[in-house]
């Protein structure tokens, strides 16, 4: 089974709905200096605003040898 890994990055993203290539990463940072962005952060209206968390997938593929074979790190929505 598949195990969901975290690397300890994140970020804070906006974009506006309907217009292609609007996003924007505004901070990547560590999970304490996002949460503190994001409290302090002003919206505005017609933006979406959304957080990510970077992490990689082991055990979703099988090597040769048997061992796991970790995915690439990527951003998700949280």
């Amino acid at each position: 089974m598949a195990k969901k890994n975290n690397t300890g990055n994140y970020q804070v993203c906006r974009n506006q709905t309907g217009i292609a290539k609007s996003t924007e990463i505004l901070k990547t940072g560590t999970k304490e200096e996002i949460d503190k962005f994001w409290n302090e952060l002003i919206q505005e209206e017609n933006f979406n605003y959304y957080k990510n968390e970077e992490v990689f997938y082991s055990g979703t593929q099988i090597d040769a040898n048997g061992n796991p074979i970790d995915s690439t790190p990527a951003f998700q929505r949280m």
